[in-house]
């Protein structure tokens, strides 16, 4: 992940339960890594430290409601679908990316208007 300057994969795996059988998503983020190396049991793969049932947001979402659904679930990445295909990730970092210039354009910089 450091290596392509990624915060995040996905995992994909078969979820099978009275429906039948689906296919879900985990997200592995760099924290994630950290948590599972430090409690170390020996057993590191992706899909046993992914966190499942993702958050999933549409293609098509507007990033507004897309930052207030991260906020909501109180999660930092969410899966861009269209359709039931993930197509990418979506993080917090995204929506405060899209702010940033109508900050600015207001003569306010983001740390000032949070740091006091």
């Amino acid at each position: 992940m450091s290596q392509h300057r990624v915060h995040c994969v996905l995992v994909d795996g078969v979820s099978a339960d009275e429906r039948g059988e689906r296919l879900v998503w985990g997200v592995v983020s760099d924290l994630d890594l950290i948590r599972a190396t430090v409690a170390d049991d020996g057993a590191l793969t992706a899909r046993a430290i992914a966190t499942t049932e993702a958050l999933t947001v549409d293609s098509d979402d507007d990033l507004g409601a897309v930052g207030a659904a991260l906020g909501e679930h109180a999660c930092s990445h969410a899966v861009v679908v269209e359709g039931e295909r993930p197509v990418g990730v979506v993080s917090t970092l995204d929506p405060a990316i899209a702010i940033a210039p109508c900050l600015a354009d207001a003569g306010t910089s983001p740390i000032s208007s949070i740091a006091r």
